[in-house]
């Protein structure tokens, strides 16, 4: 589940989560847009506050290689 989603369902604000982990809300609102990607401690915190509903694979937008999945070869995963 994607941070935005979570705060939206469990009516928690930027600033409130900001407090929880120790950011400013302007971070949490540049982890909601993907503008930045959490440290690995805001990481960990944001997964332990969310009961592991947002985990640290949400952050990163994963794409299958279009050749690898024609060749048959091991699924490979592309930062993007």
């Amino acid at each position: 589940m994607r941070l935005d989603q979570w705060m939206f369902n469990n009516k928690i604000t930027g600033m409130q989560l900001g407090e929880m982990i120790g950011v400013s809300y302007r971070i949490i609102s540049n982890y909601k847009t993907g503008r930045s990607i959490p440290t690995k401690e805001s990481l960990r915190k944001i997964y332990n506050i969310t009961k592991a509903e947002v985990s640290p694979n949400d952050f990163y937008n994963f794409v299958k290689q279009k050749d690898d999945i024609k060749s048959g070869k091991q699924e490979k995963r592309v930062f993007r």
